[in-house]
């Protein structure tokens, strides 16, 4: 038995056909196609899930455009510990309601001219940020 050598020296060099020779792919390489998984039903991995209908699709989409739409705030620290007491002495258990009521009371204080320069503010950022998704989607 003649010595092997490592790597891509181990050929059988005796062979002068090239044809004969079909390449192997790589271990869990392969360019064949091969059909989409369907997902399995988490409750029940022994079945699979039927298509999904179009009302399924609906509360999905929805849930997915809110979860698009959150943002985040960094804050100094100072004013976040301030923001969090007051969280906690309020009536309100979640952050973004009492930061919507902060805002609609600084709004309610504006007078016409600076409630007219908020709105532009406010639009002229709505626009940026559609514009930044719609580039997104591209």
């Amino acid at each position: 038995m003649p010595d092997k050598k490592l790597g891509f020296f181990n050929t059988n060099e005796n062979s002068t056909k090239t044809d004969d020779v079909t390449p192997v792919p790589r271990k869990g390489y392969s360019k064949e196609y091969k059909p989409p998984l369907i997902p399995k039903n988490p409750d029940n991995e022994n079945t699979q899930t039927s298509p999904v209908s179009e009302a399924d699709t609906s509360t999905t989409e929805i849930v997915a455009s809110k979860s698009i739409a959150r943002k985040t705030m960094r804050v100094p620290e100072d004013q976040f510990f301030e923001f969090m007491a007051l969280l906690d002495t309020s009536e309100y258990s979640y952050v973004y309601e009492l930061l919507g009521d902060m805002i609609d009371q600084r709004l309610n204080t504006l007078n016409s001219s600076d409630l007219r320069i908020y709105q532009s503010a406010l639009d002229s950022i709505k626009r940026t940020e559609e514009k930044k998704k719609s580039r997104k989607k591209k």
